[in-house]
């Protein structure tokens, strides 16, 4: 194999550019299943195609190859133009070199695209990277319009990030569901005692999902003033809030809630809440 199949290639021939778009996606996938290293150098040269696409599933496609010859090109496409291609390229060079990894998504916290920002939180948080602390704690500060700012979030509770917690506390306040959620959850990764007066009022929040994350937040705090407002909570119109209030009073061991519990268990009508 010296050279890639025809329709990966850019060939300048625009007409044909629709007809050839199912065989390009069908050969990309052949190569994924082959990771054969030969298609190292027809694959830097596709990381230089004048279409974003291709750049892209180049960029994928290297990191499947697991060749470190690719690192050279893959970092330089850290600066493409396009941020699907930046937030492929950085994925590529994770997997290619721990060395680098931490480094390019450090950098790629800055990166203009709200996507490519929240893939390195993502890392740096699976990564256990306390450099990363800082700069995301001042995203988070910063993100006042965020509208998807649960990425961040979850790598500063990932992270285990103390120094976050009156900034997770703050954004409890937001009406935001998205903000709301994703400071609970933070704050039960964190385990932050003090979190608790601000968490208890929300297993009222509006959201469902907002009242299971606080739930779910309660019991990994462990604080028995919880209590009362799990108990209360096992009567929530949403089976998954009644599943993760006697979930958290479960681990809390709270023995107020042994006669709700066995009342639950014998009469829930949800079958994943008995």
């Amino acid at each position: 194999m010296e050279d890639l199949p025809a329709c990966l290639v850019d060939t300048g021939e625009e007409d044909e550019e629709e007809e050839d778009v199912h065989t390009w996606e069908h050969a990309s996938e052949a190569l994924r299943a082959l990771r054969d290293p030969r298609t190292v150098p027809p694959l830097l040269r596709m990381l230089a195609d004048s279409d974003p696409k291709a750049r892209r599933r180049a960029a994928e496609l290297l990191q499947d190859v697991g060749d470190s010859r690719a690192l050279a090109g893959l970092l330089h496409a850290l600066r493409d133009q396009d941020p699907r291609v930046r937030m492929a390229a950085a994925g590529a060079v994770d997997a290619l070199s721990d060395a680098h990894a931490v480094p390019v998504r450090l950098q790629a916290l800055d990166d203009p695209a709200p996507r490519v920002c929240h893939a390195a939180a993502y890392a740096l948080g699976k990564l256990r990277e306390p450099r990363a602390v800082a700069p995301l704690l001042r995203l988070l500060q910063r993100a006042v319009q965020e509208a998807e700012p649960g990425p961040l979030c979850w790598a500063l509770g990932a992270l285990q990030a103390r120094e976050a917690v009156p900034t997770l506390r703050e954004a409890l306040r937001k009406p935001q569901p998205l903000w709301q959620d994703g400071a609970v959850r933070a704050l039960g990764q964190i385990g932050a005692p003090q979190a608790h007066e601000g968490l208890v009022p929300l297993l009222h929040a509006a959201w469902a999902t907002t009242r299971q994350a606080v739930a779910t937040a309660l019991g990994m705090l462990g604080d028995p003033r919880a209590v009362p407002g799990l108990l209360a909570a096992l009567q929530d119109t949403a089976p998954t809030v009644r599943a993760s209030a006697a979930q958290a009073l479960g681990q809390l061991g709270a023995v107020a809630a042994l006669a709700p519990l066995a009342q639950l268990q014998q009469h829930d009508p949800d079958d994943g809440v008995r």
